[in-house]
């Protein structure tokens, strides 16, 4: 499962939480990926953070003064802070997320402190949360949205966003009132809407939001992503309103005389506009298609649809500067390594496919299988445990890298491809970590290699050595497929007491796209 797949399911679960909908087994599954990285407890944070702040902003009713005074508030508090989070500012909204900052901050060392189990203390913070909006409000609410609230649309989330004007109240979770004037200089920004529809905003870009299912558009690109419940949102022009028939469509307002309207899914309603704002023609494009449309708007002419033009998802951007490859210290899941007559027993790793015998191992381990010691040459930043190679095995994963197509085929993307690799004392048995660059169909374009590193390499010392390799990223990649395989020296003997497991060790990979520039 890639890095997108993760986020994708952390947060349909954390929907349901919110939403009261959540299942036994669902909730099993939020406990054990909110556990796995401190990304999906910050995202699990951010999330619990926006939810109880917009149920308590409707709730009591608070005057459209009054909101965007604390808004300013908590804006001027994370500016003076410095390093403080937004969202560590924003608690001060609401006092049931002092524990989910600590949680976040101290890791599991914040549960066993409070001698109790992971899933109890989830169970009573948003326990606590919903008690505050019931105590506020007097009705459970099911949307982040209703008729009471002062807000048609929030600011949801940005990426390297630069504000024209007074843009210092805009943080993530600002509410947006009608007539609001979002004025974008540079970066990205995602509006959601209380129906829903999410427009995601490319600067240099002007949008006006107004009401809960229209916004105008002056300037700048967009992009529009409607669910069923909220059909028929409708983006204005000064040259064409676009009504969405369930669809995910973007506009490209470059000038005030010209505009572009693609269809990725769906369908749309053009409606066709004169200098004076007057309908003069309808038309329909349904995914796949794309119209130019001239300042007369009598003229229109097809173009081709290219999505590559569009950021369509910020996840785009999430997928530069950091480490792609999903569970690369092998902290996640359950290790402990169970053996069988005193050799290495296979186990899942979280993460990865596990095509043959792999399990991992602790750095204190003693016993039968000696490995690594916790002094042992290696990461400094290690963790408790690390990949042990069973015999001959391999281990993949694959990420998703459509997101950053355009960017990719036009060479301005660089991969940056690391790990720590080794083995134990003058056994020759070792790793190697591929990054196999595919395209859309599978085939490979090219790929980082790092290793083996071999007895000779380590100098007949226990431990990890670290490797790495920089070029660029394949146009055509669409995919990256991640390798770790381990070479058993005496490969084909059976893991006798005259021939152990393979020796073969690994700990802190680590992929990370860049883009030339930046």
């Amino acid at each position: 499962m890639t890095q997108d797949d993760h986020k994708i399911e952390l947060d349909e679960l954390l929907e349901a939480l919110c939403e009261g909908h959540l299942t036994e087994e669902s909730a099993h599954r939020l406990e054990q990926l909110v556990l796995e990285t401190p990304q999906a407890r910050r995202r699990y944070l951010d999330y619990l953070c926006l939810d109880t702040t917009l149920r308590l902003d409707m709730s009591t009713g608070l005057s459209r003064q009054m909101a965007e005074l604390i808004d300013r508030e908590i804006a001027e508090e994370v500016n003076q802070a410095g390093r403080r989070s937004i969202v560590a500012a924003e608690a001060k909204r609401s006092p049931v997320l002092g524990p989910l900052i600590d949680m976040t901050r101290q890791g599991t060392d914040f549960f066993t402190q409070h001698g109790m189990s992971p899933w109890l203390l989830l169970v009573v913070v948003f326990a606590t949360a919903t008690v505050c909006g019931l105590w506020a409000s007097g009705v459970f609410r099911k949307s982040s949205f209703d008729a009471s609230s002062p807000y048609i649309a929030r600011l949801s989330e940005t990426h390297d966003s630069v504000w024209d004007n007074d843009g210092s109240r805009l943080i993530t979770g600002t509410g947006l009132n009608s007539g609001e004037e979002i004025s974008l200089q540079s970066g990205l920004a995602e509006l959601t809407f209380r129906n829903g529809a999410k427009v995601i905003l490319e600067g240099p870009a002007t949008f006006i939001v107004q009401n809960a299912a229209e916004g105008f558009l002056r300037r700048g690109k967009l992009v529009a992503n409607v669910p069923k419940q909220a059909q028929g949102f409708t983006v204005h022009t000064d040259l064409v309103n676009v009504i969405d028939l369930g669809t995910e469509f973007a506009l490209d307002v470059s000038n005030r005389q010209s505009v572009e309207s693609h269809v990725f899914k769906g369908r749309v309603k053009l409606e066709l506009l004169n200098p004076q704002g007057t309908v003069l023609a309808t038309r329909e494009l349904a995914a796949g298609q794309a119209m130019h449309i001239d300042a007369l708007a009598s003229k229109t002419r097809s173009i081709a649809v290219d999505p590559s033009r569009f950021c369509r998802t910020l996840s785009a951007e999430r997928l530069l500067g950091r480490n792609l490859i999903d569970n690369a210290d092998f902290e996640s899941g359950i290790q402990g390594a169970p053996r069988h007559q005193g050799y290495l027993v296979n186990m899942q790793i979280p993460g990865w496919e596990d095509h043959t015998p792999a399990t991992t191992f602790p750095y204190k381990s003693k016993g039968s299988f000696q490995g690594l010691r916790e002094f042992a040459p290696g990461p400094v930043d290690r963790g408790c445990y690390y990949f042990v190679g069973v015999n001959d095995c391999e281990i993949t994963q694959r990420i998703n890298v459509e997101e950053l197509a355009s960017r990719i085929d036009k060479g301005r993307i660089r991969f940056d491809l690391s790990a720590w690799l080794g083995g134990r004392v003058s056994e020759n048995d070792s790793i190697i970590l591929d990054a196999n660059f595919l395209d859309e169909n599978g085939h490979s374009l090219g790929q980082g290699a790092l290793g083996p590193v071999t007895a000779t390499h380590r100098q007949s010392v226990s431990g990890l050595m670290h490797r790495q390799e920089e070029g660029p990223v394949p146009p055509g990649t669409r995919t990256v497929e991640i390798l770790l395989k381990s070479i058993h020296a005496k490969t084909g003997l059976p893991a006798t007491s005259n021939n152990p497991i393979g020796d073969g060790y690994a700990d802190n990979l680590s992929l990370i796209f860049k883009e030339d520039g930046k």
